[in-house]
């Protein structure tokens, strides 16, 4: 992917969030505490990515919540949770602030009597 198509992106996502949010207006991207839901997929990805290049404060980390619900099979749901935190230690080691979240519990299978 080109740089240009990238900066062109980024710019969308920093209008919306200004469209949105007012107090992303008034205040320096600095200040802000931001947090965005990743599942793995395309789209998710591609907005954690231009919010890295947005919000790359190092007095407030972007916050990156991937939400396990084991719905789908273990081996897939699991897959998806790998993958997101390894792009985000990918990305951390790029040089972008950000905390890794990981919510779900995994429900205890029921014994048979």
């Amino acid at each position: 992917m080109t740089k240009s198509v990238v900066n062109e992106f980024d710019s969308i996502v920093k209008e919306q969030f200004v469209l949105n949010l007012p107090e992303f207006s008034t205040k320096k991207i600095d200040d802000l505490k931001v947090g965005v839901a990743v599942s793995g997929g395309a789209d998710s990805v591609s907005l954690l990515i231009s919010l890295c290049h947005i919000f790359n404060s190092k007095k407030n980390p972007l916050n990156v919540i991937t939400v396990n619900h084991f719905i789908r099979p273990e081996e897939e749901t699991c897959g998806d949770v790998f993958f997101v935190k390894e792009l985000c230690n990918s990305l951390k080691k790029e040089g972008f602030n950000k905390k890794y979240y990981l919510l779900g519990k995994r429900k205890k299978k029921k014994k048979k009597v």
